[in-house]
């Protein structure tokens, strides 16, 4: 079984989003927690399908709440994942660099990271990846969900503010 999940977190800031998502009844708390099964504080409210590109797909399963963390986190695009690429010449980190670097900024702050190739320093969250892995808080989590409509997706990336960025998992 595979499992997937999309977050939306924001790298340079605490912030909270339950209002905005319970205001359009997308999630209502889980009254059915369970360890295994259904572990996040939320699940799916009434008006899920309006949220998701597809809506056809929807059909709760096991684990398809949506966690709304404080904390900060490093949030792994699992095996979306591919190195980013350097903003100004493209080039990409070396893999193991970029791990060194991810577990650099959980622990001590974002670095910034002079490009190989080009010489150029740039903010290791603001290099380029479709999906990229990042360490921040406040973020969104819906797990197992089908994809979310881009329309809500820029809502909560503005919401977030800052510096947020979406992350899609494929476990």
């Amino acid at each position: 079984m595979s499992e997937d999940r999309e977050s939306f977190v924001r790298i340079d800031r605490l912030d909270t989003s339950e209002r905005f998502l319970q205001e359009r009844k997308l999630i209502v708390p889980n009254t059915a927690r369970d360890d295994l099964m259904s572990p996040s504080e939320w699940e799916a409210g009434p008006r899920v399908k309006d949220a998701l590109q597809f809506p056809q797909d929807w059909g709760p399963m096991a684990n398809s709440g949506v966690d709304i963390k404080l904390d900060q986190g490093l949030f792994d695009a699992v095996e979306n994942y591919a190195p980013p690429a350097c903003p100004a010449c493209k080039k990409a980190l070396d893999e193991v660099g970029h791990w060194d670097l991810l577990e650099w900024w959980a622990h001590n702050g974002e670095p910034a990271v002079e490009c190989p190739e080009c010489g150029t320093r740039n903010r290791l969250g603001d290099w380029l990846a479709d999906d990229p892995n990042v360490v921040g808080a406040p973020s969104v989590t819906f797990n197992n969900w089908p994809p979310i409509k881009e329309e809500l997706a820029a809502e909560l990336l503005a919401l977030l503010g800052g510096r947020a960025r979406q992350v899609r998992a494929h476990l």
